[in-house]
């Protein structure tokens, strides 16, 4: 049997079951079954997920809330997603404390608050959610909903590190590259960024191509340093773009092109001024 046939098969007994009880957890694995399984139906998946956040299940309220925050246009519903949002998240799941703390901070179907922003993903990361104390760590980063303070965003960056969180390790070497919220240790912050450049920061990249060109942390090795910056300047990285630029014009790794150069700079402006914020 194929596994799209057996994905079916699997899918028709879950109907036949739903059709006969009223079990809210056969309800979420069918509309689980649409959501993430080929062939996939996002309309039918909230659907059964609203039957079943209705008999209140708990997980089936965050992902309808997430269908209606993140699905097609015609489901579409920002201000329902929060409801939904609320309900699962004043029951626990620690999911939907950190979506209703996104909405809170962006202003997302509800009134921007950064305040109860900060109080879920506070919650959220007691519960353990990496993406929470990544977003904490960006509050007490940035002084939003809670006094500015570095110390506390290297903690909450370092714990969700800890768990392989790829934006967090690498603003955990940012800090002790920089020396923000720590002592300065630029040997060390090369450490992180090789982590986090492992499970693909861009930014990181940047930072490994900086520590070959400069031989900090790392041998000084202009070659290695030129592919590092590749990577991330490819991905749209201004700081790459910019330090690879310079690499061109000098011929620092790579022979001198003037006119490369020329256009990595021109890449490098555009990028600054339309770089999204980060925050998950």
């Amino acid at each position: 049997m194929t596994k799209r046939k057996l994905v079916m098969s699997k899918r028709n007994a879950l109907l036949l079951s739903a059709a006969k009880e009223s079990d809210a957890d056969v309800r979420f694995r069918l509309g689980a079954s649409y959501d993430f399984h080929d062939p996939r139906d996002a309309i039918a998946a909230a659907a059964w997920y609203r039957v079943a956040a209705e008999q209140g299940h708990v997980e089936a309220q965050n992902l309808l809330g997430e269908a209606l925050r993140d699905g097609p246009s015609e489901l579409r519903d920002l201000k329902e997603a929060v409801t939904w949002f609320q309900r699962a998240a004043k029951a626990g799941d620690a999911w939907a404390q950190v979506s209703l703390g996104h909405a809170y901070h962006e202003g997302e179907g509800v009134r921007r608050e950064q305040r109860l922003a900060f109080d879920w993903y506070k919650r959220a990361a007691k519960g353990g959610r990496p993406e929470a104390m990544f977003n904490l760590g960006l509050c007490y980063r940035e002084g939003e909903g809670v006094a500015r303070d570095l110390s506390a965003a290297l903690r909450w960056f370092q714990r969700a590190a800890a768990q392989d969180h790829p934006r967090s390790t690498y603003l955990v070497g940012h800090a002790l590259w920089w020396g923000e919220g720590t002592r300065e240790d630029r040997r060390k912050a090369v450490m992180w960024f090789l982590r986090a450049a492992k499970h693909g920061d861009i930014d990181a990249k940047s930072y490994v191509g900086m520590a070959y060109h400069d031989g900090v942390g790392l041998t000084k090795d202009l070659r290695k340093a030129v592919a590092w910056y590749k990577q991330a300047a490819e991905a749209g990285n201004s700081l790459a773009q910019r330090h690879l630029a310079l690499c061109y014009r000098e011929g620092e790794g790579v022979r001198k092109n003037a006119a490369t150069a020329q256009r990595l700079f021109a890449r490098a402006s555009r990028a600054r001024s339309s770089r999204p914020a980060t925050r998950t």
